[in-house]
């Protein structure tokens, strides 16, 4: 059981000088930077991950894992739930605070993936370099869903060719007359409900972009009619069928003197943005500034983070904590945490294995190995 537990801490090293250049304007991808002082000290452990047939996504990332909270850090998780490809999220931090950052990515059928991490002082990040001095251009509008129900709703969709705000403008006229403000954030694809329509009845809408800069432009009216629901088999695919999320590029900027994050994805997602304020690491002190978290953060606490929607929401997946084992019992090879607390490292292997979802058993027997009948 110990020979379990050790493994989740025997990978992060040398952090004083990595927090120091990622935090401090040091050379170098964070990602290489980190890979290089953990192999540095545990060239065993990589080797074994690269032997793995199936691993831990972001193996290489030991900080989100391994690493409590800098003392008086702050953690900040940003919920984006408008699916886009390009996205803009203007940032409040304060400007002399270091801070580290990565985005989780989520695709319209559950799956999912993440970026690499950046750090960054908000005070010394340089300007969005300009673009070519236009505003948002908006194609595509259309009406994608009518929905029924004690009112009509009529999903509303169009794309922009670069990060924009959401809104519409509407109404049974030319005039419109009423509006809406779609999500706080920057994005290329968009999507906005409107609801209490009234069935065979003539509809006006039309989008409103406005950049990061402050440019806008309003698209050509659509006109509709309410009659029955529908939803359009023609709206546009984004990618072949069976393609995974990808985090293909993210940097943080600033715009008008705020910082900006942007990231791409290679498909329309929705996303978690990781934030967590940190601070300076004391050279002389803890290599592994600011300390490796205890058994129940690094084997549960830690994969919450991530590992928060689908099955592992509330109430979804097994029962972790502290349970009754009344009609279970423990079985070898699925170390338990203090006073026997389910963990995620009870049934998983956090850096890899050979079996399917980094399970320590094979599917099929890891059940059986602790529910049993007498």
């Amino acid at each position: 059981m110990k020979k379990g537990i050790l493994s989740l801490i025997v990978i992060a090293v040398f952090l004083p000088v990595v927090f120091a250049a990622l935090s401090f304007g040091g050379e170098g991808d964070p990602a290489e930077v980190l890979r290089e002082g953990c192999a540095r000290c545990h060239p065993g452990v990589y080797e074994a991950i690269n032997g793995y047939k199936y691993t831990h996504p972001d193996q290489f990332e030991c900080v989100w894992c391994h690493l409590k909270s800098p003392p008086g850090g702050k953690e900040m998780d940003v919920h984006v739930d408008a699916y886009s490809r390009d996205n803009i999220m203007l940032l409040y931090l304060k400007e002399n605070r270091p801070y580290r950052l990565r985005v989780k990515a989520i695709d319209r059928e559950g799956g999912r993936a993440f970026s690499r991490t950046i750090e960054f002082i908000p005070g010394t990040l340089e300007e969005m370099a300009p673009d070519d001095g236009l505003p948002p251009v908006i194609s595509n509008l259309r009406v994608e869903e009518v929905r029924s129900g004690i009112f009509y709703s009529a999903v509303i969709a169009w794309e922009t060719n670069k990060p924009a705000l959401s809104s519409i403008e509407y109404g049974r006229s030319a005039d419109y007359g009423d509006s809406l403000k779609g999500h706080n954030h920057y994005a290329t694809d968009h999507r906005m409900v409107i609801d209490r329509l009234i069935p065979r009845s003539d509809y006006f809408v039309r989008a409103v972009a406005e950049d990061v800069f402050g440019r806008s432009l309003a698209s050509e009216p659509l006109k509709f009619r309410i009659k029955k629901p529908f939803l359009n088999s023609a709206a546009p695919v984004d990618v072949p069928a069976g393609t995974k999320p990808e985090v293909e590029d993210i940097g943080v900027s600033k715009v008008r003197g705020r910082p900006a994050f942007r990231w791409r994805t290679n498909m329309a997602a929705r996303a978690i943005i990781f934030m967590e304020e940190t601070r300076a690491p004391d050279a002389g002190g803890e290599p592994h500034y600011p300390g490796l978290g205890d058994r129940v953060e690094m084997g549960l606490k830690f994969c919450q983070k991530c590992h928060s929607d689908g099955i592992h929401s509330a109430g979804g997946g097994h029962p972790t904590g502290r349970v009754l084992w009344e009609k279970a019992k423990n079985a070898e090879g699925l170390p338990l945490g203090p006073g026997g607390m389910i963990l995620c490292t009870t049934c998983h292997a956090p850096h890899g294995n050979g079996n399917e979802f980094i399970l320590r058993k094979k599917a099929l027997e890891i059940c059986n190995a602790c529910h049993y009948r007498e």
